[in-house]
């Protein structure tokens, strides 16, 4: 009984494993006879490729959606014939506007990003000055670290992506062309507009765009505002702050007291004017502090500090007419005297 009941059992097992198997070859050969819908047959049954827009592209398309609800009048597309890129302008509302400011923002950063560039590009037009903000491409992706400049291997030779790089004594800033490109067309766009004073401000990496392009083009009769800058790779801090000694500009150095690189940055800088060629050109200096980098009480700061710079550095200093009126309390009572500022 014992031997029939266990070849029984075996006989049973082996019937319920032969069905599985046979169920399981039908299944595959129904998914090789059909066609997932994501697949396509003109591709040989691979997947199509989902068009993706870029961080940036995202970031300019949401922020157009955002302004075009109320205040579409401020969004230009300034175009040629190789790039077309976004611009924000705004017109003074003093009705004797003394120039325009051009603002380029930092990296991973957009023409309206809320800290530097909003308040200053949105309080300036109520001090007879019209205001630009327009897009910088981005040159890392968010969060990522900027990579190292290529070094040559063991072997004395370069690695694959060197070829890409500027040569010795032909270093540029990441996307120097495509930058420098538009804002030539941003000149062109205000001078279309009767205005031929302009300002140039740049956060972040802004700045170093806006330095180096006044240093490479020799401006002058104009104003240089840099907003806590930044040196893209591959050029050093060093590199960046030398610029200084050799801009015909009056410059403002506006910087935050956040961390040792930033003070070591801005000593650099700071030491460079002081070797400037043009000495009848002023260069100030301002460490902010940290806890003033963000919030109402630091953008009313940093205005004020841009907006007196300008006055007294620029051809508005000859205004006759006069400036709008302000509340008398932003000066009989300073917020920030408790900074020792």
């Amino acid at each position: 009984m014992i031997a029939i009941k266990k070849r029984g059992f075996f006989q049973l097992i082996t019937f319920a494993t032969g069905l599985i198997l046979s169920l399981t070859t039908l299944a595959a050969e129904d998914d090789e006879t059909e066609t997932p819908p994501a697949q396509s047959a003109a591709t040989g049954g691979t997947r199509e490729a989902i068009d993706l827009a870029s961080p940036q592209a995202q970031r300019i398309n949401a922020l157009i959606a955002s302004i075009s609800i109320n205040r579409a009048h401020e969004i230009e597309t300034i175009e040629s014939p190789n790039d077309a890129f976004l611009g924000l302008f705004r017109e003074s509302t003093t009705g004797d506007p003394q120039g325009c400011i051009l603002l380029l923002h930092g990296n991973n950063e957009h023409p309206d990003w809320p800290q530097v560039i909003s308040p200053i590009r949105n309080s300036l037009i109520d001090n007879s000055w019209c205001t630009l903000s327009i897009e910088i491409p981005d040159t890392t992706k968010r969060f990522e670290l900027p990579s190292l400049p290529n070094r040559e291997n063991a072997t004395g030779n370069s690695d694959e992506n060197t070829s890409t790089q500027p040569q010795e004594g032909e270093k540029t800033l990441p996307n120097e062309e495509i930058v420098f490109n538009r804002i030539e067309l941003a000149r062109q766009h205000l001078q279309e507009k009767g205005y031929n004073r302009l300002v140039f401000l740049g956060h972040g990496s802004g700045g170093a765009y806006a330095l180096k392009y006044a240093v490479d083009n020799a401006i002058s009769g104009s104003a240089l505002l840099l907003i806590e800058p930044v040196s893209p790779t591959p050029f050093s801090d060093y590199e960046i702050a030398e610029l200084i000694e050799v801009v015909r500009l009056p410059v403002l150095d506006y910087y935050f007291d956040t961390h040792d690189k930033n003070n070591r940055f801005a000593q650099y800088r700071l030491s460079a004017s002081k070797k400037r060629v043009s000495k009848s050109d002023a260069y100030i200096q301002i460490k902010a502090p940290k806890n003033r980098r963000y919030g109402a009480l630091g953008e009313k700061r940093l205005t004020q500090r841009v907006w007196g710079f300008l006055k007294q550095n620029t051809h508005q200093s000859d205004q006759t007419r006069p400036l709008p009126k302000v509340n008398k309390s932003l000066f009989s009572e300073d917020p920030l005297q408790d900074e020792g500022v």
